[in-house]
């Protein structure tokens, strides 16, 4: 064997190991790109599973009760107040819409003062419901609020209908 030949040998060995060194490379960047991708989907599992969308549904009602209470202090009558009515008093932004409120949610908001009769006073309610836009998802529950201050979630199937929101599961 001669020099050149030897050099050639010595060339094709390393020629051939740079290919399996890259087949390596390669391999083991799929497992790291696989290992990637299924983290940050524990990762998310675990974030759904700790902060579902109805929760932020729920907080969003109960610091409408809290405004409304505040609102209600405010104004000579007592009365509960609509969201334009709000916003006017209380400072809450103006971006703020009943389909932009709650990620994922849309809302009614009803403010009822009732006079019972002649001279008596006002009774004033305020109903606040949050539908989810996407039922898909077992967590995305309707929910809703009322003067008494208690958040309620409506579960079909429990024998009430829906329009007794009184009557849905009260959120502790």
């Amino acid at each position: 064997m001669d020099e050149n030949s030897t050099e050639q040998y010595e060339n094709d060995e390393f020629g051939q190991f740079l290919s399996k060194r890259d087949v390596i490379m390669r391999i083991l960047f799929v497992i790291l790109g696989l290992a990637i991708i299924a983290l940050s989907l524990f990762i998310w599992q675990i974030q759904i599973r700790h902060h579902p969308p109805g929760s932020r549904a729920k907080g969003t009602l109960r610091s409408i009760g809290s405004s409304q209470l505040a609102y209600r202090e405010l104004n000579d009558q007592g009365q509960y107040g609509s969201l334009p009515a709000l916003q006017a008093t209380l400072g809450i932004s103006d971006r703020y819409n009943l389909g932009n409120m709650i990620e994922n949610y849309s809302m009614t908001w009803e403010a009822h003062n009732i006079s019972i009769a002649v001279g008596e006073p006002l009774v004033s309610q305020f109903t606040v419901i949050a539908y989810p836009r996407d039922t898909r998802y077992a967590s995305m529950a309707t929910f809703c609020i009322t003067e008494d201050q208690i958040v309620r979630v409506y579960l079909s199937g429990k024998g009430y209908e829906f329009e007794s929101i009184y009557q849905w599961d009260p959120i502790l």
